[in-house]
């Protein structure tokens, strides 16, 4: 009866086991194919599922350059126009792709041959309406430029870090030009001071950078894009979950993307 009960127990035993062992050879056969499987899924996915991924991809940029350690931006400056040479003393191209950009020139091909769309164009814009094609004070004070469409680019309207009144400083620089007197002399070394600072504060284009012209368009803030104000430059959660510190903490460039400063987002011709 022993032997009988051992029998049975063995014979029971491969019957328990043999199922599982086939499972198990039968779903690592299909691990190959459900890895192909999955790349190809991957081949088709969609483009903005595709385009969603890379926009929220760890950040990797940084800097091997300490701006203030550079001599050539360790002179007294007395214009912006000299702040543009400096920085084009290293970055030899960047001006000159600037000004190919919509950002620059306000203009954008249209889909007819020959005439071009943008606030330099043809486009009527309701809180910006101006028949003189970028010659108004009010539209000039968001233009890259130091002064206007005439003067240099100015590289820290995007780059610049710090905020500073650079027009101002330049004005009073020239106004004290020739004194020597004493507390003449203080002012200027304190006002050369401060310029030296600020240009030596380089960063990427932060929200600030964007917002002073994107979040005040139109004249005021919010006024030409509802969903554009200075509330975006430190937004909460609950306003933006991309940008906000305790969220993504995105900056505007993580998304509008750019090669060679052309910035991506909507155009006139081409709908966001």
């Amino acid at each position: 009866m022993g032997k009988t009960k051992t029998s049975c127990g063995k014979q029971t035993l491969k019957t328990t086991l043999f199922p599982i062992f086939a499972a198990l050879i039968f779903m690592t056969g299909l691990l190959p194919c459900a890895a192909a499987s999955q790349q190809d899924s991957g081949a088709d996915e969609a483009l903005g599922i595709k385009l969603a991924k890379q926009a929220v991809r760890a950040d990797r940029h940084w800097t091997t350059t300490d701006h203030s350690k550079m001599d050539i931006l360790k002179q007294n400056f007395t214009s912006g126009d000299q702040i543009t040479q400096a920085c084009l003393s290293c970055h030899t191209d960047a001006s000159m792709q600037f000004e190919e950009t919509i950002h620059w020139t306000w203009k954008v091909p249209s889909e007819k041959e020959g005439v071009m769309n943008g606030k330099a164009g043809h486009a009527i814009n309701n809180f910006c309406i101006s028949g003189n094609a970028m010659e108004d004070k009010g539209c000039l004070s968001c233009h890259a430029g130091w002064n206007g469409t005439e003067g240099e680019v100015n590289c820290l309207a995007c780059h610049g870090k710090e905020k500073f009144n650079y027009k101002e400083a330049f004005e009073d620089l020239k106004a004290f030009e020739g004194d020597d007197d004493s507390d003449t002399l203080e002012i200027v070394n304190e006002i050369q001071s401060g310029v030296k600072n600020a240009v030596h504060q380089i960063t990427l284009p932060q929200r600030e950078n964007c917002g002073e012209c994107h979040f005040k368009g139109g004249g005021g803030d919010g006024v030409k894009h509802g969903v554009l104000d200075t509330s975006m430059a430190k937004p909460n959660k609950m306003l933006d979950v991309h940008m906000a510190a305790e969220g993504a903490d995105f900056t505007c460039t993580r998304c509008h993307t750019t090669v060679k400063h052309n910035i991506a987002g909507r155009l006139y011709t081409r709908p966001a």
